[in-house]
């Protein structure tokens, strides 16, 4: 899975903030918003617009400020609602959005200048970065809804759960989905620890095989890559703060701790994919993955 198919069925849902819907709705409320957009912009001809210069100018700004702002809509409603109660939720909730926003905002940075310097695929620069920008923002929401949703009726955690590891599992992974669903929170963190750590590794490797331009530019991405882990670790770390101070039971806390550390290990893999060239087959055609 290259994120689930590049561009095309990327997360865009625009569910109305308030109303209770599963994952799987906001995630196909989000494709058909999508195909919406890109009809409005390139008249339904989204193959050739993968690789049209002006896609971040005209679809981004509208796709990801929609997106920022059911975010930072979601978060608002959440804190005025536990602001109301007496249990000291609301100054748990407090520092999760801010600690998100300045994790995204470096991830973007870092992101952009990773698939600049070391993408194979230099003609999908635009595809991947849309991809993993939109998905990286869809996923605050979707752990939200998560959230939210189970403290309304616990059981709808596995379900919530499950629909968002289908999505974001790689086809190609040595661990099946269950192998990761069966592991424990602490397990799956220092999985992504160490694919953070791979990701560097690979950069390494690109920065020995490069010119001097690729060293300078290389060195500058494994700095941004650190300060990116550091502010993804904050980010995680509230989220499971807030979700620890729900009365879910212990095992609906653990399952969606677990699908917050899992999006990043999709991310972080997804990175990693774009540094290999695509297998081609024997007529000549790109591989689907």
């Amino acid at each position: 899975m290259i994120m689930k198919k590049i561009i095309l069925t990327t997360l865009i849902g625009i569910s109305v903030i308030g109303f209770s819907l599963t994952n799987k709705e906001i995630i196909d409320q989000g494709n058909i918003k999508q195909k919406q957009v890109f009809d409005k912009y390139f008249n339904g001809k989204v193959e050739k617009s993968r690789k049209d210069p002006n896609l971040l100018n005209k679809v981004y700004p509208e796709i990801v400020q929609g997106l920022y702002n059911r975010n930072k809509q979601t978060f608002e409603n959440e804190l005025a609602r536990v602001g109301k109660m007496k249990d000291g939720r609301k100054s748990i909730l407090k520092p999760l959005f801010p600690s998100f926003n300045e994790y995204i905002n470096e991830n973007s940075m870092f992101t952009k200048n990773f698939l600049l310097n070391f993408l194979e695929e230099k003609d999908d620069f635009q595809s991947y970065i849309y991809t993993a920008t939109s998905i990286s923002l869809e996923n605050f929401y979707l752990n939200m809804n998560t959230l939210l949703e189970a403290e309304k009726n616990e059981s709808s955690v596995e379900e919530n759960v499950n629909t968002v590891m289908d999505y974001l599992y790689h086809s190609g992974d040595e661990k099946t989905k269950e192998d990761y669903m069966n592991m424990t929170d602490s397990e799956l963190d220092r999985l992504v620890s160490n694919e953070f750590m791979k990701l560097n590794a690979e950069i390494d490797k690109k920065i020995l095989s490069g010119n001097s331009k690729v060293r300078k530019h290389g060195n500058s991405v494994k700095s941004s890559l650190r300060k990116t882990e550091k502010l993804y670790n904050k980010y995680q770390e509230n989220f499971d703060a807030y979700i620890n101070s729900s009365r879910l039971k212990p095992e609906s806390k653990e399952k969606i701790k677990k699908m917050i550390k899992f999006e990043k290990l999709s991310d972080l893999k997804f990175l990693i994919q774009s540094l290999k060239k695509p297998e081609v087959e024997e007529n000549g055609q790109q591989q689907q993955q």
